[in-house]
């Protein structure tokens, strides 16, 4: 009876899925250091063929950003996580969802939009959205 429940236990565990985390830093100037979670990366259908690619990017604000978000949330800022989507045949991308975190992990900002294919914004070519958005294509 009791390798029966541990086997029952193992076959759950190993069942279960998993959601790991893996933000690797990716860059960093005056104003953020950015990370992507390379194992959220992945692409998305919406209609027919055609499909858009997501990722979890987190920023952490650095010098006069991380100040102006202090006085913003009226508390230190830990990180600004979002969901970006892009879309791989041309330059573009948008956010689905962002949330900023204090440093005790409480969030401060929560904010979330369905995909569109018309919310696309440019990508600026030379900014950490491009490094962003090349990131994403490459570790596709």
């Amino acid at each position: 009876m009791k390798k029966l429940f541990v086997a029952i236990v193992l076959i759950i565990a190993l069942a279960s899925p998993s959601y790991a985390v893996n933000f690797v830093e990716i860059g960093r100037d005056s104003r953020y250091v950015v990370f992507i979670d390379t194992d959220s990366i992945a692409r998305r259908d919406y209609i027919g063929n055609q499909y858009y690619i997501v990722a979890w990017v987190k920023r952490i604000p650095r010098g006069e950003t991380a100040e102006e978000r202090k006085k913003e949330y009226k508390a230190d800022v830990d990180y600004e996580i979002d969901l970006f989507a892009i879309n791989n045949d041309v330059k573009q991308f948008q956010v689905l969802s962002w949330l900023i975190y204090d440093k005790n992990g409480n969030a401060l900002d929560q904010r979330t939009r369905k995909f569109s294919p018309i919310n696309y914004d440019e990508v600026t070519p030379g900014t950490l959205g491009e490094l962003i958005y090349n990131t994403i294509l490459e570790e596709l």
